[in-house]
């Protein structure tokens, strides 16, 4: 049962604060904060069990992928429970479900671009009573934040917590938060309408341009000799100055050129005609013009206190985003996670609703979104997702086209972890053989039995295919043997039994509890009677004539006895293991707050032979660095070729989507980058560090995927991409993307992750080259390609864990025990895989780690690519590609709060 007790802990995984969209995400923030409110006890695991939030919690997790059918029949059980209706917090899930559901029923077209043409279409103003509502509810969800964190955490810990928090401070400034709307005819609606009408002038001005000059035409009148001249004289001498043409001929040409000279005094009477047309369509168009500048001039100058206002508001919300930033990095519990995802939806929606000019933001975004989409189903198009997900976000920020978000991430934001444990492991690890052995003494039928039984079995766990939860059954499976006697008068009768013993308990687990069903078991005896202590046939006769008259009520009664004792036992172990269990997962969970913001969104299922955690990391959120906004996987991964008993299935996007939070907007120097790569990986990478006679240099990352990673083709790169450099005084207002390619290769035994060849530097903007950027740009490919022999790459943990590194593994002896199996790359996907060896078990060679090239000896270099997988030119091809323009975030509200705005497998699971 210990085994049991390690087991089920280590199987439940705290979720985090990265929500869905829509609809979606605020059902998942009621649901975690009914779980905060349940708390870990024997009436929340009832709760649980009656209302089957295991089952809620992963149809919140799905997001849009969510099952209409499973959520109405919860959404059944909470509205009949007059219990539940009394309940604040049960009625805010209730009143998510249901609009959860009528969101994901109104949105069944699979027609992306036509979805989009009606979302162009349906643009929608941000209302007043949108942005009043918002607030109330970021200042209720703050309200129970501090309700939650008096009664549940330390004052010191508490004080600290709102401190960081300015918790009054921001009580008040989201009480008092006004909304002033921008006026019908705005400043940026007339800045737009201004452009327009300067490009309409500039090109009446060019058709004015490109309009003929008109024509001088020379007439010749009729010479009087000519008129007086015979017919016959005049038709001769045309004939005898154009010999070889006929008279008809003659006529004809004479007719052409007449024609001609009409055309050229028409044409000529057009263009005086269009050329006063255009001029006359100018002065309108200059009036206009000046018109509407003056109008602009006007509004301006009336909407300036609105502007400054905006302005100065803005400037709050992001010194108060600060302090949740830095909460959050260390409190992520529920409670926070509802708060921060309130606090983001008002802050966004303000920039937005009080910009004066949303409108033409949305169309270009649609615009975007329009090319981009088609090209999500490739792997490869990393650019394009970093592009859709950065509109998706935007137009979550502004509550827009919630129709077209939920079918684009139902499409294109896939789990992208993936993680799965084998029923033969769990059973090997977790199943144990049960022995007992105890003597008889029981009166049955009025007879006192005397003897002793010996049991003898095996607890296993199977696992019960469930989409929607871990369903795991404890099965007790054995034989009982016993010897017994009973004495009758004068005559001791001798008997046996042996049986059937069976027992099982059903445990269902989600990331938010778990919980035990009813046990049940069965017994089936079977008797002999071997005799009585007397040689009379007789007696004997006597004697068994007695046991078979009895023989079927007293097995009955042996049944019901022995499972009675068999089911106590059963039940008191599994009891204890189970009780264990809960204490370690609420343990578990107040120590994953400290990280839970580093968490993606998980849930777990079982199928007939694995135990899966499917996880979900998106960013569309506020972060320290700006608003980060980005999709998960786009694609699912492919079937695995090795059934490894841990397989781990990570999607590019997962590290990518982490990164974005820290570097996205934001500006190192290369001594911080330094000291970040340094405590994220443990090791300084070359080129990195400065030397004495060096200036130091830095960089600011681009808004959208700074730094992006790649699993493709058995191996991996990373690509980091600038909008920004500066190298002592000088400043480059340019931006280049920076893509490093590795393998992992052995060496003496150790593995270790080595460059796989140049790093690649592109300029984002061919067309706006300087000498000074090109300059940087042979700089830093000199650093960043400087050879050092004596590195040989960064030594990675053994079989990928690193035991010796992370304090909570160092005692984990299974961590230690485990042999990779599976290490590739392909289609945007990392497989690793593991096998149990203990040791002293055979352990086979691995079996499908492609990425792993055979042992090489670096004082050979010419071993480095191995015999026959030297890369052919489409493989060269692909390490070297050019991975397209990035998508610049145009907006950053945090960074620069703008006057006045301007139009920039098991998934089956």
């Amino acid at each position: 049962m210990k085994r049991l007790q390690i087991f089920v802990v280590t199987t439940i995984i705290m979720t985090s604060n990265a929500f869905a969209s829509d609809t979606g995400r605020e059902l998942q923030k009621a649901v975690h904060q009914l779980n905060a409110w349940l708390g870990h006890n024997e009436k929340a695991d009832e709760w649980r069990r009656v209302l089957d939030l295991n089952t809620l919690e992963t149809q919140s997790a799905k997001g849009a992928r969510a099952d209409v059918a499973q959520l109405s029949q919860i959404l059944g059980r909470l509205s009949s429970n007059q219990q539940a209706l009394e309940q604040s917090e049960f009625n805010q899930v209730r009143l998510a479900i249901q609009a959860h559901i009528k969101s994901l029923s109104g949105s069944q077209n699979q027609d992306l671009e036509y979805e989009i043409g009606l979302a162009r279409a349906n643009y929608r103003t941000i209302t007043l009573d949108q942005l009043e509502q918002r607030r109330d509810q970021a200042v209720k969800d703050l309200k129970l934040l501090k309700k939650y964190y008096r009664k549940n955490l330390y004052s010191r810990e508490r004080a600290l917590l709102f401190y960081d928090l300015q918790l009054d401070e921001l009580m008040t400034f989201m009480e008092e938060l006004e909304f002033e709307m921008p006026p019908d005819i705005s400043v940026g609606k007339l800045t737009d309408q201004l452009n327009l009408m300067k490009k309409r002038i500039s090109e009446v001005e060019g058709e004015l341009d490109n309009l003929p000059e008109p024509a001088e035409i020379e007439t010749v009148p009729p010479q009087p000799d000519d008129e007086n001249l015979p017919v016959e004289a005049t038709e001769q001498a045309v004939a005898e100055e154009e010999p070889g043409e006929n008279k008809p001929e003659s006529k004809n040409a004479q007719d052409e050129d007449d024609q001609e000279a009409d055309d050229v005094q028409l044409n000529d009477e057009e263009i005086r005609k269009q050329r006063g047309e255009l001029q006359e369509k100018l002065e309108r168009l200059k009036s206009g013009e000046a018109e509407l500048q003056q109008l602009r001039t006007n509004v301006l100058r009336e909407d300036r206190d609105r502007q400054r206002t905006r302005v100065q508001v803005w400037r709050q919300f992001g010194a108060f985003n600060r302090g949740v930033v830095k909460v959050g990095q260390r409190k992520n519990d529920y409670m926070f996670a509802a708060f921060q995802h309130s606090f983001y939806k008002v802050a966004m929606l303000y920039f937005y609703g009080t910009d004066d000019n949303l409108q033409a933001e949305f169309n270009e975004k649609l615009d975007t979104l329009d090319q981009e989409f088609k090209k999500l189903s490739v792997s490869s198009e990393r650019d394009a997702a970093a592009a859709v997900g950065t509109v998706i976000g935007w137009l979550d920020a502004t509550e827009q086209s919630r129709n077209l978000i939920r079918l684009i991430e139902k499409k294109y934001s896939l789990p992208n972890l993936r993680v799965s444990v084998s029923r033969d492991l769990v059973n090997r690890l977790a199943s144990q053989p049960v022995s007992d052995g105890r003597r008889v003494n029981e009166i049955i039928l009025g007879r006192l039995i005397r003897g002793e039984a010996a049991t003898r079995g095996t607890v296993s766990i199977d696992f019960i295919e469930d989409p929607n939860q871990a369903r795991l059954s404890i099965h007790l499976l054995g034989n009982i043997v016993s010897q017994t006697h009973t004495r009758s008068g004068r005559f001791t009768g001798y008997a046996g039994a042996s049986g059937l013993i069976e027992a099982r308990q059903n445990l269902i687990a989600n990331v938010g509890g778990l919980l035990a069903e009813a046990p049940s078991g069965s017994a089936h005896i079977d008797s002999e009677f071997y005799g009585v202590d007397a040689r009379s046939n007789l007696v004997q006769k006597i004697g068994r004539k007695q046991y078979l008259r009895d023989k079927e009520e007293s097995e009955r009664i042996s049944e019901g006895r022995i499972k009675t004792q068999f089911m106590e036992k059963f039940l008191t172990q599994t009891s204890d293991a189970l009780s264990q269990g809960r204490k370690r997962l609420v343990q578990a969970l107040k120590k994953a707050e400290e990280i839970g913001g580093y968490l993606p969104e998980l849930y777990l299922r079982t199928t007939y032979d694995r135990f899966w955690a499917i996880g979900h990391r998106t960013t569309f959120k506020l972060a320290e660095s700006g608003r980060v906004s980005n999709l998960a996987a786009t694609v699912m991964p492919t079937e695995s070729s090795v059934n490894a008993e841990i397989a781990v299935q990570i999607h590019e996007t997962l590290l990518s989507n982490y990164v974005d939070e820290i570097f996205s907007n934001r500006t190192f120097t290369n001594d911080e980058l330094a000291a970040e790569a340094e405590r994220l990986t443990g090791d300084v990478p070359e080129g990195l560090a400065t030397a004495d006679d060096e200036e130091g240099w830095s960089i600011t990352f681009s808004g959208t995927r700074p730094i992006q990673f790649e699993f493709d083709n058995n191996r991996l790169a990373v690509t980091i991409t600038g909008r920004r450099f500066s190298q002592g005084d000088s400043r480059l207002q340019a931006g280049l993307k920076i893509r490093i390619p590795f393998i992992v290769k052995r060496v003496e035994g150790k593995m270790y992750l080595f460059r796989d060849g140049d790093a690649v530097l592109d300029y984002v903007d061919p067309e706006r080259l300087t000498a000074k950027i090109v300059a940087f740009k042979s700089f830093l490919e000199t650093k960043l390609n400087k050879e050092d022999a004596e590195q040989p790459g960064v030594l990675l943990p053994d079989n990928l864990i690193p035991v010796d590194e992370v304090e909570q593994l160092k005692d984990v002896q299974l961590a230690r025990e485990l042999r990779l199996v599976e290490l590739r790359t392909q289609g945007g996907w990392l497989y690793v895989g593991w096998n149990h060896a203990p040791v002293g078990m055979y352990f086979s060679a691995m079996t499908d780690t492609p990425a792993i090239w055979r042992e090489i000896d670096l004082s050979q270099p010419d071993q480095i690519i191995p015999p026959n997988q030297a890369p052919g030119p489409n493989e060269t091809e692909t390490q070297t590609k050019d991975l397209g323009q990035p998508q610049e975030v145009t907006l950053d509200p945090l960074s620069s709060p703008p006057v006045q705005s301007s139009a920039a497998t098991p998934e089956s699971n």
